[in-house]
């Protein structure tokens, strides 16, 4: 049986494992991504849904996005750049960095070449999944009845 403190060292050992494990395919892909050209790294920026979305739909229609920035967005700012695209600032969020905007879908990754842009994905609206209560089987209330 290994003494305590083996036991401690074998721990430390498994955690600097796993965390180098961790970072160098991160490193790795760090690296692959500066060699990407500029499209492919901005296509990187917006979500699956709203790629595929943009795809079918015609450059002048106007569609709603979240727009996640590095930092705190300056709302004249933002509000400038997007009146360029021929876009409005719908809100911009207080406790998270990001805007929602509404913008042509011809301009939408156009914004995404801004360097404080992270993420762009379609603001979608929410729907309840869970309606209906139903009794659980055999369920009736307090006492199963």
């Amino acid at each position: 049986m290994r003494s305590r403190t083996e036991m401690k060292q074998l721990l430390r050992i498994g955690w600097i494992v796993a965390v180098i494990a961790a970072l160098v395919p991160a490193a790795a892909m760090g690296a692959i991504a500066l060699e990407q050209d500029d499209d492919e790294a901005v296509s990187e920026n917006v979500s699956e849904g709203l790629a595929h979305a943009l795809e079918t739909m015609p450059p002048d229609e106007l569609v709603r996005v979240i727009v996640v920035t590095r930092e705190k967005p300056v709302t004249t700012e933002v509000t400038g750049e997007l009146e360029d695209m021929e876009g409005t600032v719908e809100r911009v969020f207080t406790v998270t960095n990001g805007y929602v905007a509404e913008l042509p879908a011809g301009q939408v990754m156009e914004l995404c070449y801004d360097p404080e842009v992270l993420h762009v994905s379609q603001d979608l609206p929410l729907t309840l999944a869970l309606d209906v209560a139903v009794p659980a089987a055999g369920g009736g209330g307090p006492g199963g009845g």
